[in-house]
């Protein structure tokens, strides 16, 4: 079937139109790879063992890391997270209490992304992350919705070292990497640049182009995304999971018992929870811990994507067919590695031919309209720029770090000093919009004064709407001028 293979990742890297991509499948012991394009705009075309980062495909590993802890007696999932991180505190209380330390990895805090912060907390320690996740504002009561949330999983890479006495990412190599023979992985953020040459620059599609894009800083958030790879060391962590904890040379790395946990349905997604697409030959999603599950034409399919700036990767694997993948490309927004995969899946599935890269491109097109749609409808609701009324000053979020906005005469900006860029503050029905025009994202803002009497008048705290789950605005409190 390798004339079909790769065929397939031919057409998905052609029509995508991909800097590069690696891919490589596990048929029943018959393990092959294929790889086309090169490393960046100029650079060494791509091989196998060409090293990308797999972002979101980390998470898998802190789950068996933890995993292989408890097998060993130093771990207990079902206690709170706060006997082993005494630090350890959520918005509530309650929260505190609730949360156990196997629901770290299920996605089933209460807690949505929060994904500003993410970026604006890159520069923070993994001990900072953790501490801030206090000032997170959870949609949700625990244990009742799928919230993805990269900050449980940093949360869970402090946990692993402090039960391991070792950093995560040693353990992980130790542990993991090793054993495997995972030689061309890194578990340092980007550290492969320093010191390896043949790897993927970081690019992105804008208008048909492939361009370079700034990577980014994932240390702060630990395993939850920091991890890069070779697609072959890749595959042979998919095989070992696909095998449940027996690497593809034979060693076992966690015993089936984890496996079942690690691959189990632990949360239900329910329609609109994941926050993207899901075809409707996909029933039945859940997440288990640090993979999703689900049945893709009535077979159990469990898989992980991954993405930042530069980045895509996508791995999974159907246990009732000794069948995996991983898939690696250097282009963050495009829908190439999920179309590949149902595509893959129906290869091995015997399913009549079908064109998922034709059906992921149209849905891709229509969720870019509607993106594009609702900032241009932010646009029309601008109204001239009144007096700001001494809004100008720094403001502070124990989560999302210090913004300052800037006076100008009548108008105003705002400086995210965490990244650092410049963004306008526009006017509009019942407070500003915060434009971000390259991304086409509109946050509405407003600005809120303890005593209306003070002269001259001074906000007191900026409040946005930063998260599209939760129904409350974002308090950022004024700190200094």
């Amino acid at each position: 079937m390798s004339c079909s293979w790769i065929g397939a990742v031919k057409t998905a890297w052609k029509t995508h139109r991909l800097p590069g991509i690696a891919v490589g499948i596990w048929n029943g012991g018959d393990e092959q790879y294929f790889v086309f394009g090169r490393q960046g705009l100029f650079g060494s075309p791509v091989n196998p063992e060409t090293v990308y980062a797999i972002a979101s495909v980390s998470k898998s590993f802190i789950a068996a890391s933890a995993w292989i802890l408890a097998e060993e007696k130093r771990l207990d999932m079902e206690v709170p997270v706060s006997a082993y991180l005494p630090g350890f505190s959520l918005y509530t209380e309650e929260m505190t209490r609730e949360i156990l330390v196997k629901d770290l990895f299920s996605h089933y805090t209460g807690l949505p992304r929060h994904d500003i912060s993410v970026f604006t907390g890159q520069n923070e320690s993994l001990e900072e992350t953790v501490r801030r996740v206090r000032y997170l504002q959870p949609a949700w009561p625990v244990h009742t919705h799928f919230g993805y949330s990269n900050h449980m999983f940093a949360v869970a890479s402090l946990l692993v070292e402090k039960i391991s006495g070792i950093p995560w990412g040693e353990f992980v190599s130790e542990r993991i990497f090793k054993p495997l023979g995972m030689k061309r992985s890194y578990t340092k953020t980007l550290v492969f640049r320093d010191v390896d040459d043949n790897y993927a620059r970081p690019m992105a599609n804008v208008r048909g182009f492939n361009v370079p894009v700034k990577p980014m800083n994932t240390g702060a958030y630990g395993c939850s995304g920091s991890l890069s790879a070779s697609v072959r060391d890749l595959l042979a962590w998919t095989v070992t999971n696909l095998h449940r904890g027996v690497s593809p040379g034979g060693a076992r790395l966690f015993s089936e018992a984890a496996a079942g946990e690690l691959h189990g349905r632990k949360t239900p997604i329910r329609s609109g929870e994941s926050g993207s697409y899901t075809p409707e030959e996909v029933t039945g999603q859940f997440y288990g811990m640090g993979w999703f599950v689900e049945k893709f034409r009535g077979e159990t399919l469990v898989n992980h994507g991954g993405t930042i700036p530069g980045y895509k990767s996508q791995i999974g694997f159907l246990p009732e067919k000794d069948f995996a993948f991983a898939i690696l490309t250097n282009s963050s927004n495009t829908s190439a590695c999920t179309a590949l995969q149902y595509h893959l899946c129906d290869m091995r599935l015997g399913h009549p031919e079908f064109d998922w890269n034709r059906r992921f491109l149209e849905v891709q097109k229509k969720m870019r309209k509607e993106m594009e749609s609702n900032y241009r409808r932010h646009l029309t609701a601008l109204e001239a720029p009144g007096d700001p009324l001494g809004c100008g000053g720094r403001y502070r979020n124990g989560a999302y770090g210090e913004f300052t906005v800037l006076e100008k005469g009548k108008k105003l900006r705002m400086r995210v000093e965490a990244v650092p860029r410049v963004y306008s503050l526009a006017p509009a029905a019942g407070g500003y919009t915060l434009l971000l025009p390259s991304e086409r994202l509109a946050f509405p803002c407003r600005f809120e004064r303890d005593d209306e009497k003070v002269k001259p008048p001074k906000a007191a705290r900026l409040l946005v709407k930063m998260d599209p789950f939760l129904n409350d605005y974002i308090p950022f409190d004024r700190v200094g001028d």
